[in-house]
């Protein structure tokens, strides 16, 4: 079936005039559902997505660009949004679609370290940061790893942004510690970190004391659904613990959904107490992201 997939959707990338329908149909499915027309183009090998936030560049059409490229935003910030100033940790950045928003949020002073270490996925979050000159994004290609084993990626050509990290892939990457970024940037402190990096968050247990001490903010998407194959992968509990011994308060007062397992995998921590009260978890049970990309547009633009 995968394959069936993969040969339809090539065919559609190399045919023009198929292409330019199916495009003209997503950008106007954007604007039935979410109230968005994104204007989607062809540049090079790359699609081009301008959504509410900037140009996303993607491999193929995606339907509902404004959903499928906006909607984590709501779970990733429910907790904490991005401010100005605000230096950030992005672990797992993709191609770059909340990478984008983080930098119109923390404004031209602040200051965004992203990693993605897939060869293709980085290239993707290079496209993102030069098509919207992003001018506060410093990409690494490296994964987190306080290992001093030699780390690959698998390379699965058809559906490369499912890889893995294994110890026998055919992708060398570069380890990376949170200890090692802090260093290289001079960091005296994060204000937020994100996670995102496909079971490796177990790495997180790791820092030092001293620089764990300098993060105010975090949210950490684990796996755990995803454990029925894959054992290594229980880490939400693990990860909780850890933070509550090193001063962190939990928050997870969002509803469990039964239809997106991944969603009930998320951390919300925190050391502010000033964000207490603050969240945003009711328009995350609701999965309104329409709502609260509003609230975000209106953020940036009193940036």
């Amino acid at each position: 079936m995968s394959n069936i997939k993969f040969i339809v959707k090539n065919f559609i990338r190399e045919n023009f005039i198929l292409s330019l329908v199916l495009s003209k149909l997503s950008s106007v499915s954007s604007y039935l559902f979410d109230g968005i027309f994104c204007k989607i183009q062809k540049y090079d090998t790359y699609w081009l997505h301008t959504c509410s936030f900037g140009v996303i560049p993607y491999w193929h059409i995606v339907f509902r660009p404004e959903e499928k490229f906006n909607e984590s935003n709501l779970v990733f910030f429910s907790k904490y949004i991005p401010k100005t100033n605000d230096i950030v940790l992005e672990l797992g950045a993709g191609i770059g679609n909340e990478t984008l928003v983080i930098s119109k949020l923390v404004g031209p002073k602040g200051k965004i370290i992203s990693l993605e270490p897939h060869p293709k996925v980085f290239d993707y979050l290079l496209k993102t940061i030069a098509f919207n000159k992003l001018k506060n994004v410093h990409p690494e290609q490296k994964v987190l790893s306080y290992k001093k084993d030699k780390l690959f990626f698998s390379d699965l050509d058809q559906d490369w942004i499912k890889n893995k990290i294994s110890l026998n892939g055919k992708i060398e990457i570069n380890p990376i510690t949170i200890d090692d970024i802090i260093f290289k940037y001079n960091i005296d402190r994060i204000n937020f970190l994100k996670c995102n990096i496909e079971g490796s968050e177990i790495e997180l247990l790791n820092i030092g004391i001293d620089n764990l001490d300098k993060i105010e903010n975090i949210c950490i998407e684990c796996h755990d659904f995803l454990s029925l194959n894959n054992k290594n992968l229980n880490t939400f509990e693990p990860l909780i613990s850890f933070l509550i011994k090193n001063g962190f308060k939990i928050y997870q007062d969002y509803k469990k959904s039964k239809k997106y397992l991944h969603k009930n995998f998320y951390i919300y921590a925190s050391k502010n107490a000033s964000i207490e009260n603050n969240d945003y978890f009711s328009l995350r049970d609701k999965n309104n992201y329409v709502a609260f990309n509003r609230i975000l547009t209106k953020k940036i633009e009193q940036n």
